[in-house]
């Protein structure tokens, strides 16, 4: 069975010949270089930091790094027998000034970045409207909201068309098109604590936020189907570490309306919704469910997510995809690897509808413990009831 065909039964809820195989990000960059055997493009920021240094960036240049963070991802995803690549749509545009304060320290374009866990933080406060207040958020909306929607709708996707052209080995290409409440149109990261309270104190302007960031994700995501793209992916980090980040009922009076807007859109495109949602996301199964997703990608174990209790609750209308622990990934033995698959595929794949992977995102790994999962799910990965 093709990997497409393996992937598109699982988010059918039916059963493949084996449990599909996925992960969302790949990192560190040490782990790449060492399954690509070369110095990647993908995922290596310090390289294109360095890249940047020596001078301008030609177009043809820019347009080869694009290209090369293509084949770099492809090339990733075969090598570890990976059903499912998420893709998201990267270009690179160089940035007009690069200075190196250390290894871990930049300033690009006159702001300060730094590195943690492996990414890119920019440190500098953004200083956008959040930061202003409600009235200045409305502001944006009005002045700004209905080109950004515009620009979502006309979205072009070079690279997704690339990958499409060197998929011989017909991988499922779930395409991230952003999220639904992380409002990342609007502000940044770093603002992200600053509205949290206006759920109580202006539960209007979080309406008019999540409304706007919707039909962003709405248009953006049926571009990316009309350029090729397999499934849809919003990540959305709804919980943390033993919690949700708002209550059920703000859940429900605020998210769900545009987590069912977004699943009837790209239902209606004739595609599949998944949402990754890293922490604890108990309190929300049954909405996620009734919202028409069609996958859940994380199922944090780190969160505090019971695999085997998800699939009792949901799994009858939900693919699950997720919870191998990442600690037995990033420092645990070959042994140690083999029993987390198993534990998974015991859990969940009976019955159809479950896709393997980590419970959140790889940012510490081993090649040989990446492999090792891969090669085992493969083996162990068939579909049969607990017991």
């Amino acid at each position: 069975m093709e990997s497409r065909e393996r992937v598109v039964r699982a988010l059918e809820l039916e059963e493949p010949d084996t449990v599909p195989t996925f992960e969302m990000i790949i990192d560190p960059v040490e782990t790449v270089r060492s399954i690509l055997g070369r110095e990647p493009v993908y995922g290596n920021a310090k390289l294109l930091l360095e890249i940047q240094m020596g001078g301008s960036v030609s177009k043809e240049k820019a347009e080869r790094i694009n290209r090369q963070w293509v084949v770099d991802q492809y090339e990733l995803y075969s090598k570890l027998d990976l059903d499912m690549i998420r893709f998201w749509e990267w270009r690179f545009v160089p940035a007009k000034s690069v200075e190196k304060v250390s290894e871990e320290e930049w300033v690009i374009d006159g702001i300060r970045h730094a590195f943690k866990g492996g990414t890119l933080w920019r440190r500098d406060p953004i200083g956008g409207a959040v930061s202003k207040g409600p009235g200045a958020v409305l502001e944006w909306l009005r002045e700004h909201g209905n080109e950004s929607i515009e620009a979502a709708r006309n979205a072009q996707f070079p690279g997704l068309r690339y990958a499409k052209k060197i998929n011989e080995g017909g991988k499922f290409m779930l395409v991230d098109v952003g999220c639904i409440w992380g409002v990342e149109e609007i502000t940044g990261f770093e603002e992200f604590p600053t509205y949290l309270p206006w759920y109580h104190s202006h539960p209007e302007v979080v309406e008019r936020m999540h409304a706007f960031m919707a039909e962003v994700v709405i248009e953006r995501a049926k571009a990316a189907i009309d350029n090729g793209a397999d499934g849809i992916l919003t990540c959305e980090d709804f919980g943390y570490s033993n919690k949700t980040w708002v209550s059920p009922p703000h859940f429900r009076l605020f998210i769900y309306p545009g987590l069912k807007r977004v699943a009837d859109a790209v239902k209606r495109r004739g595609s599949f919704y998944v949402v990754h949602s890293d922490g604890n996301n108990e309190p929300l199964l049954e909405m996620l469910a009734e919202a028409g997703i069609d996958g859940y990608q994380s199922i944090d174990i780190l969160g505090g997510m019971d695999l085997a209790e998800v699939k009792r609750r949901i799994g009858d209308k939900v693919c699950l995809l997720g919870n191998v622990d990442l600690r037995v990934l990033g420092s645990g033995s070959a042994e140690d690897v083999k029993r987390e698959v198993e534990r998974c595929i015991e859990s969940a794949a009976w019955g159809g509808g479950y896709v393997i992977c980590s419970s959140g995102s790889m940012l510490e790994s081993t090649p040989d413990n990446l492999r090792a999962m891969v090669a085992h799910a493969r083996k162990v990965g068939r579909y049969a009831m607990p017991g």
